[in-house]
C-alpha cells in the first residue's frame, strides 16, 4: 500500500488532475462479462481542448504470476487505451516489460491489440515531471500500433 500511496501523492502534486483516488469501492468497475477490474489508482482531469478524461495507474511490485498479470491487463484494456504501470524500481520495470511481451504474445502479437499503450516507470522517474501524461516521461513504452518492443528511455 506504500506504493500507491506514493503514487497518489505524486499524482496530486503534478497537478494535472482534478481527482486522484485509490478507494476501491469508488474505483470498481463492472466489465460487460461480469467480471470487476479495480485499479489501483483512477485519476480524472480535463485535457487542454476541456474534454473530460480519465487515466488508470497500477502499481506494480512484480509479484503476479503471468496469468494474473495476464488477467489484470486483460481487464485494464477493456476500460482504457493507455495502460499506465508503475514500479518501485528499475529491476522490476524489466521484469514487467517482459511481462508485457508475453502479454502481447499471448494476444496475437502486436498488430491485434491496435490502438494500446502501455507506459511502465518508477515511481521515482514521475515524481517531480512536469506532465506525467507525456509518453517522454515513462521508462518504457509499447506504441502496440507499431512494434510489439518498447521504446525505452
Amino acid at each position: 500500500g506504500i506504493g500507491i500511496k506514493c503514487l497518489k501523492s505524486i499524482l496530486e502534486k503534478s497537478g494535472k488532475y482534478e481527482t486522484v483516488s485509490m478507494e476501491r469501492q469508488d474505483n470498481t468497475i463492472l466489465l460487460d462479462d461480469n467480471a470487476k477490474y479495480i485499479p489501483d489508482i483512477k485519476a480524472t482531469g480535463r485535457a487542454k481542448s476541456n474534454r473530460p478524461f480519465t487515466a488508470y495507474f497500477e502499481y506494480e511490485r512484480g509479484t503476479h504470476s503471468q496469468s494474473d498479470f495476464n488477467v489484470k491487463l486483460n481487464r485494464m484494456a477493456k476500460v482504457t487505451r493507455v495502460l499506465n504501470i508503475v514500479c518501485p524500481n528499475a529491476l522490476t520495470v524489466d521484469d514487467i516489460v517482459k511481462k508485457v511481451k508475453k502479454w502481447v504474445e499471448l494476444r496475437g502479437g502486436n498488430g491485434r491489440l491496435g490502438d494500446y499503450t502501455v507506459r511502465i516507470t518508477t515511481l521515482s522517474r514521475l515524481n517531480g515531471q512536469p506532465n506525467i501524461n507525456s509518453d517522454d516521461n515513462w521508462q518504457a513504452v509499447f506504441k502496440l500500433r507499431n512494434s510489439a518492443e518498447p521504446i525505452m528511455r
